[in-house]
């Protein structure tokens, strides 16, 4: 399956290997990179744990994303709006972290 069309699913490592995701809100396919920037300690729910930090850059936008470095459960994005103010997404805080 993996010619049909996907979106950013970024809870779905696996999908992010792809060269083109489809962009959920107007619907076009994007041409998409992804590099590894390695691996650093953030802090989760008052916790402190080892994650594999990767951007997702579809040329206009930049998106960096963070994975439990043992597991590969996505843990955080980070992404700046047009206006230049930080978003930022974060596991809940109902899906414990493991170790």
């Amino acid at each position: 399956m993996e010619d049909c069309a996907a979106t950013y699913a970024y809870w779905d490592r696996d999908l992010l290997e792809r060269d083109i995701l489809i962009n959920s809100q107007t619907g076009e396919p994007r041409p998409v990179t992804l590099e590894d920037l390695g691996t650093e300690t953030i802090e989760i729910q008052g916790e402190r744990v080892l994650a594999r930090r990767l951007r997702l850059d579809e040329g206009t936008v930049a998106i960096d994303l963070w994975y439990e470095a043992t597991t590969s459960r996505w843990l955080r994005l980070d992404s700046r709006s047009e206006g230049g103010r930080m978003l930022r997404y974060l596991v809940r805080p109902e899906q414990r972290i493991t170790h």
